[in-house]
């Protein structure tokens, strides 16, 4: 992909983790002024904070996602202070169809919600084992981020995010115990004012469900 970029003009950011590989692209791709290749964690480092100039107020991101790390990256991507407006990347199918499932489905989770509440999942297409050298074991997907108008100002988003993680801890277990373990002292009534039956579970509730139900509790939470 870098080499492909380097073609071009268009301003360039690549985060390499390996430093002998990162050291390899900064000497391949040396006197390319749009080019620039930092070695880094793409699971920690602040791209439109640290990386961008301040005169850029739209990028893209796009990537070839280590399976193992996969999910810290994109959560990383997600809450940068200046979201990308598209994120196109290769990653493990199983891992795609999690962004991609609905309520119910058992690959339904926090990280769906979570990455929902910023961002439209579009399914590219399947890519099997037999393009890549050395062939892996598990079957890949491409799939495209559109990031949302933003709804709810990020700190209200980012109680979303918690109090689905805390929810999804024991998927199977009824809302109403989930969020008394959350600290709300009466969620029965919470969640018969918002049409939630109290013996739902978490992996029942839509993403909206959950905004409505965070905006719900957080008057009672904020008085305890």
């Amino acid at each position: 992909m870098t080499e492909k970029i380097a073609l071009g003009n268009t301003p360039y950011w690549g985060i390499e983790y390996d430093v002998r590989l990162a050291e390899y692209l900064q000497q391949t791709f040396a006197g390319r002024s749009h080019l620039h290749i930092i070695c880094g964690d793409g699971a920690k480092i602040k791209i439109s904070q640290d990386l961008l100039p301040s005169h850029i107020s739209s990028w893209i991101c796009f990537g070839n996602l280590p399976y193992n790390v996969a999910t810290p990256i994109l959560i990383n991507l997600i809450h940068q202070p200046q979201q990308p407006d598209q994120i196109l990347l290769l990653l493990q199918k199983e891992m795609a169809q999690r962004l991609l499932a609905g309520p119910g489905n058992k690959t339904y989770g926090s990280m769906t919600i979570q990455v929902g509440l910023y961002y439209d999942v579009q399914w590219i297409r399947a890519v099997p084992p037999s393009v890549f050298w050395p062939v892996p074991e598990v079957d890949s997907a491409i799939i495209l981020l559109h990031r949302k108008p933003p709804s709810h100002d990020r700190e209200f988003l980012l109680q979303v995010e918690r109090l689905v993680r805390h929810c999804f801890i024991q998927r199977r277990k009824t809302l109403k115990n989930r969020l008394k373990a959350f600290g709300l002292k009466n969620p029965e009534c919470v969640l018969s004012e918002i049409g939630i039956s109290p013996q739902a579970r978490p992996e029942q509730l839509t993403l909206q469900q959950y905004i409505l139900l965070m905006q719900a509790i957080t008057p009672h939470l904020s008085s305890l």
